[in-house]
C-alpha cells in the first residue's frame, strides 16, 4: 500500500475518485447469514459515528445532547451484537472531521461534532471492553501508520464498514410543520398529477444536501472536500482487496442486517490512482501544554468523575484565556452537577429558543474540551482515576441553557444536598488549580426534604388508540393478560371512498349469485383436465428417466423395492393359520405350510425329513454357482494373458471386480484380491529394482492386504502367500479366519527372492500407513449388522433408526458424505409399510434437490394401491406439480407450498390430519434472509414429529433447545444426533495460474494407481489445514480436520519446534499412541490431541506457534496469481480442467455464485476447445487423410447400393438363422479383424468432436441416446451453443436454466458423460451429484464460509471416492485461508408471528370450521416459551404484539369481531410472500385509489392507466433501494445519460401517496398504542437508563431514597416565561428524549421502533407498512431519502434487460428473477381479484397453483413438446413403479386448472365440443359483450386484454366464460353497480399481459 502522499502525479484527482466510486460493484446482503458470518470485520469509527450524529434526531443544532448521540452509538453497536456480528472499532486522528455531517457549516456546529467524537472515543476505549472482550476499540494517527498495517495483518479483518459520505440527514424528528406540509404536499389535484411528467418531477436535489441551505461556495466546497475524503478511503481499502459494507443505508431487519457490499477487484488494485489518503485535518492541530503542575493534576483527581475534571479545566483553560464569565463558569458546574445525580427520566425538555451566546458557549467548551481529551496527559493522569468513565454524559446543551437563563435572571435554583457539595467541590478544586475563587452563594440552599417528588403525570397520554372489541374463544385465553381500553363501537367510520368500496364489495357479496355451472364449464374442464393429464405424463417420464440415473452408495443403480403394508402382510399370515387347531399353535417356527390336520408326531417328523433335502438341494445349487462364478474368472483371467504390461492387467480387473454383483463378490472377492495383490508386488518389484518408488503402488499393497480381513473365511493356501508377503514387505499380517477347506488359486502367486531385491514398504510401518495410506485406512465407526438397511450403519446411525422407530422427533447434524441420506429413506419406508393414508413431507430448500429426492423415491420404492389416484410420491412447487399432493404418501415440497398446504382450510380436516412426520432437509436454510422465516414458521407449526438435517449449523446445541422447546408443544420428543467426521477426507488445492495458459488439447490421463489427489502436479499448491490458522485469534475451528497425513506432518513440526516451556508430549509419538494397524478412529483421536496442543500454543504470544505455522505457509508468490479478474478465471478455465483431466481428477464441478459467469466460463471452454480442435484439424494430415478415406469410402458405398438388389439377403445376419452352423471363436474375430476398417468408417463423424478435444466419456452412452435428450431440449428452446457444451462433456447448472436442462445435466453427469459442470449453489444443497473434485473459481460476497462447506462437500462422496479434492481459482490467498479456518455461522431466527400470519391463521380457524387441527396449530404457535431462534422469553410482549396486530386487521376491515376474515382478507392473505407490500395494497385498493385510477378505462387512455398501475406498483413490490450517492448529480447524470431507464423511481400519484401516508400514521397510531399499554402495564416504576451496550446506569438512581433524583423541573421551576413542562415519557427512550423528543411527536414507526425505551420489543419488519419514497425528512429518519430503484417501472416502459444491467444495476444473473417474482404477484392480484368477484370457478384452495408467466410458458413448452412427439411418433415407453394410472379429479387436472392468468395470447378462441355446449357456455350477461370483445379482440399489446379468449391454458377463466366484459355489460343494465371493482381487474388485467408480454420477449 503506498503511504506517501508527495507523490502528486500519482494521486487521484476528484474526477477519478467519483468515477471509480460510481462503477464499484455492489450487492445488498445480509451481512450475518448471506456474507460475514462471524468472521471478524472493522467498523471504521468516524464513518460510525458520523451514521449515529445523523440519524435518530440527536440535537447537536441547538444543543449538544451528547448522551443522545452515545446512546445511538451504543445502541447501533448493540444491534450488532444481538445478531452475533465480531466486529472491531478503528478510529484515525487525521479522520476526524469525516464524523461531521457534510451539511454542517460554521466552526461553532463543527465544534460540538468534533468534541462528540473525543468523548465518544474515550467512553468506548474505557467501558466497551470489560462487558464485551471480543470488542476492541483502536485508535492510531493515520491510515499509514505501521502500527495499523501491523494491526491489519494480525487481526485477519473481513471487510471494513464504512460511510461513503452521502447523506440524508433528519431534521429534528417531529418537525412542527410536518403535518401541515404533509397535507399540502398530498393535496395537488388529480388534473395535476395527470399533467404531471412522471418521469421528469421525481429527483428535485438529489445531493442529500440541498435542503441544508449549502448555499455558499466556500462551504460547498468543504461539503464536497468530506465527502471525496470519505470515498477515498473506501477505495483505499477497496484497492488492498478488502471489500466495503456501507453502514449508511444499512438496515436491521429481524435478525438480519441488510446492506451493500462495495466489491472490490482485481482491476481495482491494478489502478494506476493512488487512493492513499492524506491528512484530513482541515487545520492543522498541535497538542498544546495544559500547565499542570504536580499539586494541580493531584487537585483534580480528587474529583472522582471524569466529567467534573473535564469541566474544571476547561473552565480554568477559559477563565485564563478571558473567554468566560463568573455567572457561566458557575452554570456549567451547576449543570454538570445535575446531570450527575437527576434521574434520566427527569432531564427531558423541550428544546429551548436558540441564542446566539448559548452557541458561542457550547462550541466554546467544545473546542476547549477537544483538545484537552486528545491531550495524552489526560491519558495518562486523569482517565481512569474515577470510579467511572461518564464522559458520555458530561454535557447536556438543553439543560445548560435553562441553567443559565436561571442563573443570570436570578431565579432560584433548589439543588439538593449532593449536587451542592459536588458543586462546591468544583469550585474549590478550581481555586486550588490557580484558578478564580468563585462564590459558592449562586444558588438556594435546600434540604432534602424540602424539595418535592418528581409530579407523575395526570391522566392518559393525549395521543391513544381505543381498542376495537374483539373475542375469540381460541385466541381469548392466550389474549387475557392484555389489559387495553376497548372502543364500544364495534368498528370506525369509513372515509367516503372506503365507503363507496365496500358498498360495492356488499353488492359482489350479496346481490351477485354465483356462474351457472352448466354442461359447457364441464367440457372445458374435462378439456384442462386432459391436458393437465398430459402435462402429468411429460413430468413423470422426465422423472422416471431422471431416477434411472441415480445410483446407491457403491454406485450401482437403484433398484426399486416393492412394499408392501405391514397389516396387509400380518393378515395374510393370519389368514394361512386360522384354521389351524388350537394344540397347533406351540408348533415350533420351523415349520411352514398350514398344519390343519396334521398329526404332530409324524407332521413334525416328515416336515424335518423335507426341510434337510431342501437344504441339501439349496447346498447343491450353491456349488453349482459357485463352480460357475469360478469358471467364469478363469476364463476372464485367461483373456489377460495377451494384455503386455501388469499395470493395464491391474485396470482391467479393476474394472471387471466393479461390475459384480454381491454373490459373486462373496464368492470371488479372496481369490480377486490376491490377484490384484500379486499384480501390484510385480509392479513394486520393477520399481524397487530401478529405484522408483512410488507411493500409490505401496498404498494400495498395502489396501489389498488389509481388504482380506472383510471377506470372510480364506483358504489356508492364500493365507500362507499373505503371510510370506507381509514378512517380505516388513507390514503387520492382518488378523483373518481360516477356511476349513482350501481351494487353490487360479493364477500363480509368485514373490521376488529377498536376497534379489528389498520390497519393505518403508522403515517405519507407522510413518508409512500415516503418509501413503491414510484414504485407505479402515473408517467404520462402531459398525455392525442390522437387518433394518442393506449396510452396516454406524453406532449413530443406528440411533436414528431407533429413534425413527419409536416416532421420535430427530435434529441430525452430520457433515456431508458421512451418510445421512439413509435417513430420510428409511423414514418414508417406515409410513409407506404402516398404512396407505399415511402422509410423509419431504422439504427440500431448492428446485433441484426437490427433484432429485422425488427421482429417488420412484427409483427407490414400489407400491400397489387399491384407488388408481393414489401414489407413492408426488412433487408440488410453485413451477410444476406431478402427481396428486393430496393423493399420494410421500410429499416432496418446498416452504412455500408445504405452508400454504398446512394453513389451508380445505386440508385442515383431512389432508393435515393425515401427515405423519415431516423432514427439513438442510435446516440450517432457516438462517436465510429471504425464505428462513418461511422455515420457522413450518417448524412452529409442525403437527407431527420431524427430521430435521444440516451438515452445517454453527450452533447446533442452541438450535437443538430450540427444535426441543418447539416439538414439545405439540406432544413430540426430540433429540439430537451429532456426528463430526466425514466418510472421506478432503483436500484442499490451491491452482497456480500459467501466466499464459495456452491449450493443445487434452492428454491421456496418467497411470498413477494409487496416487490419490493432485500434490504430484505442479500447477496444485496443496494446503495444509494449519497454513489457513493466519490468525491467532480466530483460533480453531471445531471442524478443521487433519488428513492422517496432515497430522504426522503437524506432530514431526511440533516436536521439532518444541521448547522447554513448550513441550510436546512424549505420549504424542505415534509409535506410542497409535497401534502397529492404523485405522481412521485412531488418528481421529491422535487429532484431537495433537488440536488441544496446538491451540494452547496458538494462545500464547510467546509460544513456538508462528514457527510451526510458518513450515505450513503458501508460497507468497500464489497470492498475486489468486488475485483474478473475470478475463483472468476464462482465459485459464480451460487449462485447469485439461489439468485436472490428465490427473484423472474428473468428474469436477466448478463454483462460481453469478449465473451469467457460470455460462461465460462454460462458453469460454466450449470456444477454447473447439478453436484447438479446428487448429488441429487444419495442421494434422493424418486428420486430412482420414477424412480422405472417409469421402473414399462413402462413394464405395453409394455405388454398392446403387448396384445391389434391395431385397437380397446380407451374406451373414446379425442373428443366426436356423440350420446355419455356429461360428466359432477364430471365425468370429477373423471376421471382426476384416471388418474393422469397415466398422470405423461405418461410424465415423466428421463432425463430432475429438477425444482430445471434449471431456465427454462417449463410450458410456450412444449419440442416439444422446439425440433424444437434445430433442427434448431443442422443443424446450435450449441454446443451441448449451447442446454442443453437453456433446463436449460440459454442462451448466443454476436456478435460471430451465427446468428439463438442468434434470439433463445431472442425469448426464450422473451417468459420467459429462464430467464437467459449471454451477451456483443450487448443486451445494444435497444433490447427488458425486464429484472427485471441486473447484471455486472466483472470488464472491456469496462464497462464505457455510457456503463452501456445502459446495466442497460436492466432492468425495460416500462410495464413489476414497478422497476428495478441493481446488481454488482465482481466489485470494487470504480468502482462501479464511474460508478454511472460519466459524460456521450460528443460526439466528426470525420473529414469526408477522401479521399476514395471523389473517391466514384467522382465515384457517374460520373457514375450517373451527378444527381440531387449526386449534392445535393456533395454540401450539402461541404456546411457545421462547417464539423464534436467538430470541428470549417474553410471552407477554408477544401476546401484546398478537393483539395489536389484530386490532390492525380490526382497523383495515379485514376481520370481525370475532375473528371471521371479511372483504379482501383472502386476497392478501394471497399476497403472503410480499408481506408489507400486500398490506399497502390493500390499503391503496381499501381506499379507491385503484378505483381513481381505472374509473375511466378505455382504449384511449389504456396506455395512460397502465403507465400510472404500473408506477404504483413499482412502489409497492421488488422495492430495491440504490446507494445514496446514486443521488448525487454526477453520479445521477451518469446513471440516466443516454438510457431510456429513469433508473429513479418517480413520486407515485399524489392520491396514493396521501392514502399510504394516512395508512402509516394510522398504523403508528396502533402500534405506538400497544407500546404504550405495554409499558403501562409491565415497565411502571422502572427506569430506562442503562446505555444498551456498556450497561452503564446514566443519572441519579432511583432506587435510593435521595432528593437528589429529581426532575429538572422540580430543581428549576417552570417560570413563565419557559415553556411548559413536559409530561415524562413512557413509550420512547429516557436518552432519545433529551433531544426534545416526546411520546407525542413520533413520525413514523421506523422512529417508534428505534427510538422505544428499553423493555419494549418491538419489531419493525413485522409490522405492516411501507415507506413512502420520497420519503420527508421528519419520518423518522431511517434511509430519508435513499432513491428506490425504478427497474420493473423501466422494463415495463423499454422492456430492455440490457438496460436493467447496465444503467439500473440490476445483475445479469438476477434480472430474468426479480422480473419472475413480479409476475408472479400481478397473477396473484388478477386471479384472487377474479375468485374475490366469483367470475371464476377455482376456489381460494387453487391459488397454490398460481404460476408466473415464465412458469406457464414453461409448461406450454412442455405440453407441445410432447403433442410434437406424439405427431412425430417420438417417446419412450418409460414405465412407472407405481400402480396409480390417473390422478383423482383433486388432483394435477384439478390443480393445473387453477393457475392464474398469464396474459398469453392465443391464435385463436377456444371452440366448444358441440353446438349445444356452445349455447350453454356462457351466462345470460356474457352474450351482450360477444360484440364489444370481438371488436376489442385484435388490439394486440397496446390494447385491452383479449377477454373473449381464456388467457392461458391453464388459467381458471378457462373454466368459465369471459369475465371482466361479460360482467361489466351486465351491469351497465343495473346502472353500472360494483362497475369500478371489474374496472379495477380489467386494469390489472391488461397491465399483467403487456407486462408479460415483455417479459416472454426476453428469454423467448
Amino acid at each position: 500500500m503506498a503511504t506517501s502522499s508527495s507523490a502528486a502525479g500519482t494521486k487521484a484527482d476528484s474526477t477519478s475518485i467519483l468515477d471509480a466510486y460510481a462503477n464499484v460493484h455492489t450487492r445488498q446482503v445480509d451481512l450475518v447469514g448471506d456474507y460475514a458470518g462471524t468472521e471478524l470485520f472493522i467498523v471504521h469509527g468516524d464513518s460510525l459515528l458520523l451514521h449515529c450524529f445523523t440519524t435518530g434526531g440527536v440535537d447537536f443544532a441547538v444543543g449538544l445532547q451528547l448522551l443522545h448521540a452515545i446512546y445511538n452509538v451504543e445502541s447501533f453497536l448493540q444491534q450488532l451484537v444481538l445478531r452475533k456480528c465480531n466486529y472491531h472499532i478503528v478510529f484515525f486522528d487525521d479522520h476526524r472531521h469525516l464524523c461531521v455531517p457534510a451539511h454542517v457549516s460554521g466552526s461553532q456546529n463543527e465544534a460540538k461534532y468534533l468534541f462528540a467524537r473525543e468523548v465518544a472515543l474515550k467512553h468506548l476505549q474505557a467501558n466497551v471492553m470489560p462487558q464485551h472482550p471480543t470488542i476492541e476499540i483502536h485508535s492510531y494517527p493515520t491510515i499509514s501508520d505501521p502500527a495499523w498495517q501491523q494491526y491489519l495483518r494480525a487481526s485477519g479483518a473481513y471487510f471494513v464498514m464504512c460511510h461513503d459520505g452521502a447523506i440524508s440527514v433528519d431534521k429534528a424528528l417531529g418537525s412542527d410543520t410536518e403535518s401541515e406540509s404533509s397535507e399540502e404536499d398530498s393535496s395537488s389535484s388529480e388534473s395535476e398529477t395527470d399533467e404531471k411528467d412522471a418521469d421528469g418531477s421525481a429527483h428535485g436535489d438529489k445531493s442529500g444536501s440541498g435542503s441544508h441551505g449549502v448555499a455558499k461556495t466556500g462551504e460547498a466546497a468543504i461539503a464536497t472536500t468530506k465527502r471525496l475524503h470519505a470515498r477515498r478511503l473506501i477505495l483505499n481499502f477497496l484497492q488492498q482487496g478488502y471489500n466495503v459494507a456501507l453502514i449508511n443505508g444499512l438496515a436491521f431487519r429481524d435478525s438480519k442486517v441488510m446492506t451493500m457490499v462495495l466489491e472490490g477487484s482485481k482491476h481495482m488494485r491494478n489502478q494506476d490512482e493512488d487512493f492513499t489518503l492524506a491528512s484530513l485535518s482541515i487545520s492543522s492541530e498541535k497538542e498544546e501544554d495544559l500547565g499542570l503542575d504536580d499539586a494541580v493534576r493531584e487537585s483534580i483527581n480528587d474529583l472522582r468523575s471524569e466529567a467534573y475534571q473535564l469541566t474544571v479545566l476547561v473552565i480554568r483553560k477559559l477563565f485564563q484565556e478571558d473567554s468566560i464569565t463568573e455567572q457561566l463558569a458557575v452554570s456549567l458546574m451547576i449543570h454538570v452537577a445535575m446531570v450527575h445525580h437527576m434521574l434520566l427520566s427527569g432531564r427531558g425538555m423541550e428544546a429551548p429558543t436558540i441564542e446566539a451566546r448559548m452557541g458561542d458557549l457550547m462550541a466554546l467548551f467544545a473546542n476547549t474540551a477537544s483538545p484537552i481529551l486528545r491531550n495524552k496527559l489526560w491519558s495518562d493522569d486523569f482517565q481512569h482515576v474515577s470510579e467511572r468513565c461518564d464522559l458520555a454524559d458530561c454535557f447536556d446543551g438543553f439543560l445548560l441553557q435553562a441553567v443559565v437563563s436561571r442563573v443570570e435572571n436570578s431565579f432560584p435554583i433548589s439543588l439538593p444536598t449532593r449536587i451542592q457539595d459536588d458543586v462546591k467541590d468544583m469550585i474549590n478544586t478550581l481555586g486550588a488549580t490557580n484558578g478564580p475563587n468563585l462564590s459558592s452563594e449562586r444558588f438556594e440552599h435546600s434540604s432534602e426534604s424540602d424539595v418535592p417528588e418528581p409530579s407523575q403525570p395526570s391522566g392518559p397520554l393525549s395521543k391513544t388508540v381505543d381498542l376495537l372489541p374483539f373475542s375469540n374463544p381460541v385466541l381469548d385465553p392466550h389474549l387475557k393478560s392484555i389489559v387495553a381500553s376497548e372502543d364500544n363501537k364495534d368498528s370506525l367510520a369509513l372515509s367516503a371512498q372506503a365507503n363507496k368500496v365496500f358498498k360495492e364489495l356488499s353488492h359482489w357479496h350479496n346481490s351477485k349469485k354465483a356462474l351457472p355451472q352448466k354442461k359447457a364449464p364441464a367440457a372445458v374442464t374435462l378439456k384442462a383436465r386432459q391436458r393437465a393429464l398430459k402435462l402429468n405424463q411429460i413430468f413423470r417420464k422426465e422423472m422416471i428417466a431422471y431416477s434411472g440415473s441415480l445410483t446407491g452408495a457403491v454406485g450401482k443403480v437403484l433398484e426399486p423395492e416393492t412394499i408392501i403394508v405391514e397389516a396387509s402382510s400380518k393378515a395374510q399370515k393370519a389368514s394361512k393359520t386360522s384354521g389351524a387347531p388350537k394344540e397347533n399353535k406351540a408348533l415350533p417356527s420351523s415349520s411352514t405350510g398350514p398344519q390343519k390336520g396334521r398329526k404332530p408326531g409324524k407332521g413334525q417328523q416328515a416336515g424335518s425329513k423335507k426341510e434337510e433335502m431342501k437344504a441339501a438341494n439349496t447346498a447343491n445349487k450353491a456349488e453349482d454357482k459357485n463352480k460357475k462364478h469360478f469358471t467364469a474368472w478363469n476364463t476372464f483371467l485367461d483373456s489377460l494373458k495377451p494384455v503386455t504390461t501388469d499395470q493395464l492387467r491391474y485396470i482391467k480387473v479393476t474394472n471387471y471386480i466393479q461390475s459384480w454383483d454381491s454373490e459373486k463378490r462373496r464368492v470371488l472377492a479372496a481369490e480377486a484380491e490376491v490377484y490384484q495383490l500379486s499384480l501390484l508386488i510385480q509392479i513394486w518389484t520393477q520399481l524397487c529394482k530401478n529405484k522408483q518408488q512410488q507411493g500409490g503402488i505401496a498404498s494400495l499393497i498395502w489396501n489389498h492386504i488389509n481388504n482380506l480381513r472383510n471377506v470372510g473365511s480364506v483358504p489356508p493356501s492364500i493365507k500362507m502367500s499373505i503371510e510370506k508377503a507381509c514378512k517380505m514387505l516388513n507390514i503387520q499380517t492382518p488378523s483373518f479366519e481360516t477356511a476349513s477347506t482350501d481351494q487353490p488359486l487360479s493364477f500363480p502367486f509368485t514373490l521376488p527372492e529377498e536376497k534379489d531385491v528389498d520390497i519393505k514398504l518403508g522403515s517405519d510401518p507407522r510413518v508409512f500407513q500415516l503418509t501413503e495410506c491414510g484414504p485407505y485406512m479402515d473408517r467404520s465407526m462402531d459398525s455392525s449388522k442390522d437387518d433394518r438397511v442393506s449396510f452396516n450403519p454406524d453406532a449413530w446411525q443406528r440411533r436414528v433408526l431407533d429413534l425413527i422407530d419409536t416416532n421420535k422427533s430427530i435434529f441430525v447434524v452430520a457433515p456431508t458424505s458421512a451418510g445421512k441420506t439413509f435417513i430420510s429413506f428409511y423414514a418414508m419406508k417406515k409410513v409407506l409399510r404402516q398404512d396407505d393414508n399415511g402422509v410423509l413431507v419431504y422439504v427440500a430448500p431448492t428446485k433441484a434437490l426437490v427433484n432429485q429426492i422425488a427421482a429417488e423415491i420412484q427409483a427407490r420404492f414400489r407400491k400397489s394401491y387399491a384407488y388408481d389416484a393414489k401414489s407413492v410420491w408426488a412433487i408440488h412447487t410453485r413451477d410444476y406439480r406431478v402427481n396428486s399432493p393430496t393423493g399420494c404418501q410421500i410429499l416432496v415440497t418446498v416452504p412455500h407450498i408445504l405452508q400454504i398446504l398446512l394453513l389451508s382450510p380445505g386440508n385442515a380436516n383431512a389432508w393435515s390430519g393425515r401427515v405423519k412426520r415431516i423432514i427439513f432437509d438442510e435446516i440450517h436454510s432457516i438462517g436465510q434472509a429471504e425464505d428462513g422465516i418461511i422455515w420457522e414458521q413450518l417448524l412452529l407449526l409442525s403437527p407431527c414429529p420431524i427430521i430435521a438435517l444440516s451438515a452445517t449449523v454453527g450452533n447446533p446445541t442452541e438450535f437443538s433447545e430450540w427444535l426441543e422447546n418447539t416439538q414439545k408443544a405439540v406432544g413430540c420428543d426430540l433429540s439430537k444426533v451429532q456426528h463430526p467426521h466425514r466418510y472421506s477426507d478432503l483436500r484442499k488445492y490451491v491452482y497456480s495460474m500459467p501466466p499464459t495458459p495456452e491449450f493443445k488439447g487434452l492428454s491421456e490421463p496418467e497411470f498413477k494407481p494409487g496416487m490419490l489427489g493432485l500434490d504430484s502436479d505442479s500447477s496444485f499448491v496443496f494446503v495444509h489445514p494449519v497454513a489457513s490458522l493466519v490468525n491467532r485469534s480466530r483460533g480453531i475451528p471445531d471442524d478443521l480436520h487433519l488428513e492422517p497425513k496432515d497430522c504426522w506432518t503437524l506432530w514431526d513440526s511440533m516436536r521439532k519446534h518444541a521448547t522447554a516451556n513448550y513441550p510436546v508430549d512424549a505420549s504424542l509419538h505415534p509409535d506410542k499412541c497409535l497401534p502397529e494397524t492404523v485405522t481412521k478412529m485412531d488418528t481421529i483421536a491422535w487429532e484431537a490431541r495433537l488440536k488441544d496442543l496446538l491451540k494452547q500454543w496458538m494462545s500464547a504470544e510467546d509460544s513456538p506457534f508462528d514457527a510451526v505455522a510458518e513450515d505450513f505457509f503458501l508460497p507468497r508468490s500464489l497470492d498475486t496469481s489468486s488475485h483474478a479478474s473475470p478475463d483472468d478465471l476464462l482465459n485459464s478455465a480451460t487449462h485447469l480442467l485439461a489439468r485436472l483431466h490428465a490427473n484423472n481428477a474428473l468428474p469436477a464441478v466448478v463454483f462460481n455464485y453469478d449465473r451469467s459467469m457460470c455460462e461465460q466460463v462454460a462458453h469460454s471452454v466450449l470456444d477454447t476447445l473447439k478453436s484447438a480442435e479446428e487448429a488441429h484439424k487444419g495442421n494434422s494430415a493424418a486428420w486430412a487423410k482420414r477424412l480422405d478415406t472417409f469421402e473414399q469410402y462413402k462413394k464405395a458405398q453409394a455405388s454398392k447400393a446403387a448396384k445391389k438388389p434391395t431385397a437380397a439377403k446380407s451374406k451373414k445376419s446379425s442373428k443366426p438363422q436356423e440350420g446355419d452352423d455356429p461360428m466359432s471363436k477364430l471365425d468370429m474375430q477373423k471376421d471382426e479383424g476384416e471388418s474393422s476398417e469397415a466398422n470405423w468408417l461405418a461410424n465415423f463423424d466428421p463432425n463430432a468432436p475429438l477425444d482430445d478435444y471434449c471431456f465427454s466419456n462417449r463410450k458410456v452412452m450412444q449419440s442416439s441416446e444422446l439425440e433424444r435428450f437434445f430433442w427434448r431440449l431443442r422443443r424446450k428452446g435450449t441454446a443451441e451453443w448449451l447442446l454442443e457444451a453437453l456433446t463436449r462433456g460440459i454442462g451448466v447448472h443454476h436456478a435460471g436454466m430451465n427446468r428439463l436442462y438442468r434434470q439433463t445435466v445431472e442425469i448426464l453427469f450422473r451417468k459420467s458423460f459429462l464430467r464437467v459442470v459449471i454451477a451456483t449453489g443450487t448443486l451445494a444443497l444435497g444433490i447427488n451429484m458425486p464429484a472427485k473434485t471441486t473447484v471455486f473459481t472466483g472470488d464472491s460476497v456469496f462464497l462464505t464460509a457455510l457456503n463452501y462447506r456445502q459446495a466442497a462437500g460436492r466432492a468425495g462422496r460416500r462410495g464413489f471416492d476414497l478422497l476428495g479434492n478441493v481446488v481454488f481459482h482465482g481466489v485470494p490467498i487470504t480468502k482462501v485461508t479464511r474460508l478454511i479456518s472460519s466459524r460456521l455461522p450460528d443460526l439466528n431466527g426470525h420473529f414469526p408471528i408477522t401479521t399476514s400470519l395471523v389473517l391466514r391463521l384467522f382465515i384457517l380457524l374460520h373457514e375450517s370450521n373451527d378444527s381440531p387441527y387449526a386449534k392445535t396449530a393456533i395454540n401450539t404457535l402461541l404456546s411457545q416459551p421462547r417464539l423464534y431462534l436467538g430470541g428470549q422469553s417474553f410471552k407477554d410482549q408477544v401476546m401484546h404484539h398478537l393483539r395489536f396486530s389484530i386490532e390492525y386487521l380490526r382497523r383495515q376491515d379485514l376481520l370481525s369481531a370475532s375473528g371471521i376474515p371479511l372483504n379482501f382478507a383472502g386476497c392478501i392473505a394471497h399476497l403472503y410472500y410480499t408481506e408489507q407490500s400486500s398490506f399497502a395494497f390493500h390499503t391503496l385498493l381499501r381506499g379507491g385509489v385503484f378505483h381513481k385510477l381505472t374509473r375511466n378505462l378505455n382504449e384511449k387512455n389504456e396506455e395512460r392507466v397502465a403507465h400510472d398501475l404500473m408506477l404504483v406498483m413499482a412502489h409497492l413490490f421488488g422495492r430495491r433501494p440504490l446507494r445514496q450517492a446514486d443521488t448525487e448529480p454526477e453520479n445521477y447524470e451518469k446513471r440516466i445519460k443516454n438510457s431510456p431507464s429513469v433508473v429513479f423511481l418517480p413520486p407515485m400519484p399524489a392520491d396514493a401517496e396521501k392514502v399510504l401516508r394516512q395508512h402509516n400514521k394510522e398504523t403508528l397510531d396502533i402500534f405506538f398504542a400497544y407500546a404504550k399499554t405495554f409499558a403501562e402495564q409491565h415497565l411502571q416504576g422502572t427506569e430506562d437508563n442503562v446505555l444498551p451496550l456498556t450497561g452503564m446506569k446514566c443519572g441519579g438512581d432511583a432506587s435510593t431514597s435521595s432528593a437528589a433524583t429529581v426532575s429538572a423541573a422540580t430543581i428549576l421551576g417552570t417560570p413563565a416565561k419557559e415553556k411548559r413542562k413536559p409530561e415524562p415519557v413512557k413509550v420512547r427512550s429516557a436518552f432519545t428524549a433529551l433531544s426534545g423528543h416526546t411520546d407525542q411527536t413520533f413520525t413514523s414507526i421506523h422512529e417508534l421502533c428505534s427510538t422505544a425505551r428499553s423493555g419494549i420489543f418491538l419489531e419493525e419488519s413485522v409490522i405492516p407498512y411501507i415507506t413512502v419514497y420520497p420519503s420527508r425528512p421528519s419520518e423518522g429518519g431511517h434511509n430519508t431519502q435513499v432513491p428506490l430503484n425504478a427497474y420493473l417501472y423501466d422494463f415495463y416502459k423499454h422492456g430492455d434487460t440490457t438496460t436493467l444491467e447496465k444503467a439500473n444495476g440490476i445483475r445479469k444473473g438476477d434480472v430474468w428473477f426479480v422480473l419472475n417474482d413480479f409476475s408472479l404477484v400481478l397473477a396473484t392480484i388478477t386471479t384472487s381479484l377474479r375468485n374475490f368477484l366469483r367470475l371464476s370457478s377455482s376456489t381460494d384452495d387453487s391459488m397454490i397453483d398460481i404460476q408466473s408467466s415464465a412458469d406457464i410458458a414453461e409448461e406450454s413448452q412442455a405440453f407441445d413438446a410432447l403433442n410434437a412427439a406424439d405427431a412425430e411418433g417420438e417417446g419412450e415407453g418409460e414405465g412407472d413403479h407405481s400402480s396409480a394410472k390417473t390422478p383423482e379429479a383433486g388432483g394435477p387436472a384439478a390443480g393445473n386448472t387453477g393457475t392464474a392468468t398469464a396474459g398469453i395470447k392465443k391464435k385463436k378462441a377456444a371452440v366448444a365440443e358441440n353446438w349445444e355446449d356452445e349455447s350453454e357456455s356462457e351466462p345470460p350477461e356474457a352474450a351482450a359483450t360477444k360484440k364489444t370483445a370481438s371488436a376489442r379482440k385484435n388490439n394486440g399489446p397496446n390494447g385491452s386484454v383479449d377477454v373473449s379468449t381464456p388467457a392461458s391454458p391453464t388459467s381458471p377463466t378457462s373454466t368459465s366464460a369471459p369475465p371482466s366484459e361479460a360482467h361489466s355489460a351486465g351491469l351497465n343494465d343495473q346502472q353500472t353497480k360494483g362497475e369500478g371493482l371489474l374496472n379495477v381487474l380489467r386494469a390489472f388485467e391488461m397491465l399483467q399481459a403487456r407486462f408479460d408480454e415483455k417479459f416472454r420477449a426476453m428469454w423467448a
